[in-house]
């Protein structure tokens, strides 16, 4: 049926119903416009306004308008459609429409208002999503109550397309929104949104429309309850709630320019999620916004609800050339990855360490409660800047691999790098700057610090097994305790943090204790400590190195090392020390296994255990007690010994060897010039042997073959046993008894 003329229906109360069925060719009813008013009191029928498109279509050229104050109900059959040029569809308590299949109600511009509800229903859908209502301009609905998406229903308003609920929005599975213009979703209440396709696309829960939107409570749940959903804008998405924003696992979040995610209370992002910004052609980037609690929001949190930002793991935020910016009163995203131009992280409270710490209803982990930053992986081309905002972080905790141009954490309390099986990695291209105002910061787990420079100040120590390496300047460190590193690398010197960077100090004093497995420098560096120093290997690129421990000092190994001073208050250490120059050792207490100097070496303390001693140079060894040595070697330069209690293997001298003390038992004496021996108790040597003079004057003697280049005098006092020849240069000279044997045979005396 064709009217030209414009058609109308007024019905004073009553109902309005039209139908078609027509199936031949051209068949159905076709209208020039066609308003039906059903808007009698009371509206006594459902549907009070009904339209059955059961074949083929209902088609009016201009405007569709219909007006009821009941029902309206919409039904289309598949392949059916009802179009129009302009439609409004007014209804004072609910409107539906229903397609089965692909049948659909279609127009360039659609307006649905309802003072109750509004429902959009796909059935028997065959695709993966099917298009109910579909505008190829403007779409908009607005229902004072629920707004419902049913089935894998997908409202398209190709212009624009903009939705508001005053009560809540519902979507099943499949269902979503598109359009290729602009898209707003809001719902004065709680929303769930499967998908959405736009321009920009905004989306957002307990908006309350008064002239302006105010927010209120509500949640907004994005995605599908089975993981896929997708959100794709082509320019920004913002997604906000005044309560809580909640993705569901396995979301993607697409843009072509900037990302927002604000609430009034929480953000929850699920697991495998993932936001991709900037996308699009523009020079001039956006930022990817993560902010718990940034909505403004028109009513007061409980005490015990604080707005929290946790992200699942595996989920990823990249904002490509754009910047990334979290915060909450706690935010946990320790197994989440974040990439763009910059980074920021910043609680947005202040806590103490008398504050009672808030779990959020026990939502939060025990060990990343209110004003703690737990992050995951960070890869920023500029800046990384966690806890370091106007309200800093109560406690920092890095489980992943952070990068930046620069990096700063800032807690009140402790930081932690890593885990006790956890190993993370902070890398910065300039500076890497850690601080913890009143706790300690601990590298776990093998875990890695490495920047241009490194400062990290900490009133309480810097513990752990944590990798420290200063690649072009220095290492700084203002630490009130310990410190402790399985290895310290600096390109150039160990200094205070204040100090990072600046003119070379070559001096650092630690407050406690100083412990690491590796200490490499490339400057010449003064170290002391308060407690012990133990450097497992160290390195000095060449440079003088003086460490003073007012405990005990241990050093495994030494290498590269100029000039090198060793000083412990009870205790000196040491394995195997290799140095250029000039080595000295100062300590009560002295053992090692050996070490070799290029210059001089000299040992000065009360008790001295050394399994091999070296020097191309003079060497010189005073102790009070007792020198338990094996060999002792000057490849250049002469040996002096004087202990009060001497046991050695061999000693051997390019120039000459001088040993005083009491007893002395040893080995092998072998000098390129003299030998002076000098004991108050006994003196037991295997044989020695001098380039010249040979001078032994001792209480008792036992010894093996003596031989001197040039004199040899022997003063006993209680006796001599010789094993073994007696030969000089010149006939032997002997004390209180003299001999007149031959000088190459054996004597007892």
């Amino acid at each position: 049926m064709f009217v030209d003329l414009g058609f109308g229906f007024n019905t004073i109360p009553g109902s309005i119903s039209l139908s078609n069925s027509a199936t031949a060719a051209g068949g159905g009813l076709h209208f020039g416009s066609f308003r039906g008013e059903a808007s009698g009191f009371p509206a006594n029928l459902d549907p009070t306004i009904g339209i059955s498109v059961t074949a083929g279509a209902i088609a009016v050229d201009a405007d569709l308008t219909l007006a009821s104050g009941g029902n309206i109900a919409i039904t289309l059959s598949d392949g059916a459609s009802l179009t129009a040029d302009t439609a409004r569809v007014l209804s004072d308590t609910g409107i539906v429409v229903s397609g089965e299949g692909d049948g659909r109600f279609s127009a360039r511009t659609i307006n649905f208002l309802s003072f109750g509800s509004i429902g959009i229903v796909s059935n028997s859908c065959t695709t993966a999503v099917c298009r109910p209502v579909e505008a190829s301009g403007s779409l908009g609905l607005e229902a004072s109550g629920d707004f419902s998406l049913s089935g894998p229903a997908e409202l398209a308003g190709l212009g624009n397309l903009e939705v508001y609920a005053g009560g809540n929005i519902t979507g099943d599975a499949g269902s979503g929104y598109y359009s290729n213009g602009n898209v707003a979703v809001r719902a004065g209440n709680d929303a769930t949104i499967r998908n959405i396709s736009g321009a920009n696309v905004i989306a957002e829960a307990g908006a309350v429309l008064d002239g302006d939107y105010f927010y209120v409570d509500g949640l907004l749940t994005l995605g599908e309850a089975s993981g896929g959903g997708r959100f794709d804008a082509s320019g920004s998405l913002d997604l906000n709630s005044g309560g809580t924003v909640l993705t569901l696992d396995g979301t993607a979040f697409t843009a072509g320019a900037g990302v927002g995610v604000r609430s009034g209370n929480d953000i929850r992002i699920g697991g495998n999620n993932s936001f991709l910004a900037n996308t699009g052609p523009s020079s001039v980037p956006e930022r990817v916004i993560f902010a718990a609690g940034g909505q403004r929001i028109d009513y007061s949190l409980v005490p015990s609800n604080i707005a929290t930002l946790s992200i699942g793991a595996g989920s990823a935020i990249d904002a490509g050339t754009g910047g990334v910016e979290i915060s909450g009163a706690a935010i946990d995203a320790r197994l989440a990855s974040f990439a763009g131009a910059s980074f920021r992280a910043d609680v947005t409270g202040a806590i103490s360490a008398s504050s009672i710490r808030r779990t959020d209803g026990d939502a939060l982990d025990a060990d990343c409660l209110e004003g703690a930053i737990c992050i995951g992986d960070v890869n920023s081309a500029d800046f990384v800047s966690i806890g370091d905002g106007d309200f800093k972080a109560f406690d920092i905790r890095s489980n992943g691999a952070i990068s930046g141009k620069s990096v700063v954490l800032y807690a009140t309390s402790d930081i932690t790098i890593g885990g006790p099986e956890v190993s993370a990695q902070i890398t910065a291209v300039d500076g890497l700057s850690i601080t913890s105002e009143e706790g300690g910061i601990a590298v776990l787990g093998g875990s890695s610090l490495q920047g241009g420079f490194i400062s990290l100040t900490a009133a309480a120590n810097l513990s752990g097994t944590g990798n420290i390496e200063a690649t072009v300047s220095d290492i700084g460190l203002a630490i009130g305790g310990d410190i402790d590193a399985t290895s310290l690398v600096a390109a150039r010197e160990l200094t205070s943090a204040v100090a990072v960077g600046g003119e070379t100090e070559e001096s650092f004093a630690a407050a406690g204790a100083l412990r690491t497995g590796t200490l490499s420098l490339g400057a010449t560096s003064a170290v002391s400590a308060t407690a012990e120093i133990r450097i497992g290997s160290l390195s000095l690129a060449g440079f003088d190195g003086t460490f003073d421990a007012a405990t005990s000092l241990h050093v495994g190994t030494a290498s590269d090392v100029g000039n090198l001073s060793l000083t412990g208050g009870t205790a000196v250490t040491f394995g195997d020390l290799v140095v250029d120059v000039d080595l000295s050792i100062d300590a009560p207490s002295i053992e090692g296994t050996s070490a070799s100097a290029g210059g001089l070496l000299s040992i000065t303390g009360d008790d001295l255990v050394a399994d091999q001693l070296e020097s191309a140079g003079d060497l010189s060894i005073t102790i009070v007690n007792e020198a338990i040595l094996g060999s002792v070697t000057s490849t250049g330069g002469s040996v002096s010994i004087d202990p009060a209690l001497l046991t050695f293997d061999a000693i051997a001298a390019d120039g000459g060897i001088t040993l005083a003390g009491g007893t002395i038992t040893g080995g092998t004496l072998d000098a390129g010039t003299s030998i002076a021996v000098t004991a108050t108790g006994a003196l037991t040597l295997a044989s020695a042997t001098s380039g010249t003079t040979m001078t032994l004057g001792v209480d008792s003697l036992q010894a093996g073959a003596l031989d001197a280049g040039g004199d040899l005098a022997l003063t006993v006092t209680n006796g001599a046993v010789l094993t073994g020849a007696v030969t000089s240069g010149a006939m032997p000279r002997q004390g209180s008894a003299r001999s007149t044997s031959p000088r190459s045979m054996p004597v007892v005396w």
